[in-house]
């Protein structure tokens, strides 16, 4: 699969098959009478420990719809493969890997809240990259939900693997910087305890990392809204039928023609994450008043790498 080999970053074996992406957040700060963007920039780090299929976020797809929509414009469709990912841009000359990137950010936007500082989560917002496709514009948009992504595993293999006993899962690991002296994100956001793989009252599953056992988030539970997305196939088995197989889509129009990539010999799975009810604010530390939005300004201003949500996802199969 060119190109998970092309932005693998470590070859390590856990429990002989995984993948995991990272995914950082980015931090704005608003109040009265001043702005400002500090730029952690958020990146898609991958870690191919193995080959279990390709785990794409929306954004991902996003970007590589974008990009074949603006090939075939331009009649030049049969340019736009996965063998020639590097040279593949946008009309507006942005490259595939900075489209993806961009559409992959998250942004967490700290207000000024209201004065109740047990609603911990209000003043705490989320937004992220995307294509105006009516206006022709890329900006931000509020969006709590990562939607969370696909994940797409050969089908051959799949299915064999699944005969044998195994089950397939997707895992996520949050992580926030903590340092202990007030100006780091974890002294003032707290994971919700229902997403800590650490809790044992949660869906979550584990692999043997590094010389240990690592606890993830079981994706898979319907909690996450996890569903088989695979297109299914039209019936034409009656004797009058005269058209080929043709894929049809779930509700989910997950359209294998609309992607650079090529999904059409993959089982697709998919997740939803609401970012909203992940995070909150630790007590006291709403910023309720701009003394304490100022506080954390000045926070991010200091070490903005201290200011970063990490995300952590893994595909694998498990006993």
């Amino acid at each position: 699969m060119p190109l998970l080999n092309r932005l693998i970053t470590g070859l390590v074996a856990i429990c002989g098959m995984s993948t995991i992406i990272g995914s950082g957040f980015c931090m704005w700060v608003f109040g009265a009478g001043w702005e400002t963007s500090l730029s952690t920039e958020a990146k898609i780090e991958v870690s191919a420990l193995a080959d279990v299929g390709k785990l794409r976020l929306i954004g991902n797809l996003e970007a590589q719809q974008e990009v074949k929509e603006d090939y075939k414009e331009n009649n030049k469709l049969g340019d736009a493969t996965e063998d020639k990912w590097d040279s593949l841009q946008t009309n507006d000359g942005v490259k595939i890997d900075n489209l993806i990137k961009m559409y992959t950010t998250r942004k967490i936007v700290f207000t000024e809240g209201n004065e109740d500082s047990n609603s911990l989560k209000d003043g705490l917002t989320f937004y992220r990259f995307k294509r105006d496709k009516d206006l022709d514009i890329r900006t931000y948009i509020r969006e709590n939900e990562v939607r969370g992504g696909y994940a797409f595993v050969p089908s051959d293999q799949y299915e064999a693997i699944i005969k044998s006993g195994m089950k397939f899962k997707i895992g996520l690991r949050v992580t926030m910087p903590s340092v202990g002296n007030g100006m780091a994100i974890s002294d003032y956001l707290e994971l919700d305890e229902k997403y800590n793989p650490d809790n044992s009252n949660n869906p979550t599953f584990s692999i043997y990392h590094n010389g240990s056992y690592v606890n993830f988030l079981d994706l898979t539970d319907s909690f996450f809204k996890f569903e088989d997305a695979t297109p299914k196939q039209e019936d034409t088995s009656s004797d009058d039928s005269t058209s080929d197989n043709t894929t049809t889509t779930t509700s989910n129009e997950v359209v294998f023609s609309d992607y650079i990539e090529d999904f059409s010999n993959c089982k697709v799975f998919n997740f939803e994450l609401d970012l909203q009810d992940m995070f909150s604010y630790k007590p006291g530390k709403k910023p309720n008043t701009s003394a304490k939005l100022k506080e954390i300004k000045e926070a991010i201003t200091n070490d903005s790498s201290l200011w970063k949500i990490n995300f952590d996802f893994v595909t694998t199969y498990v006993d």
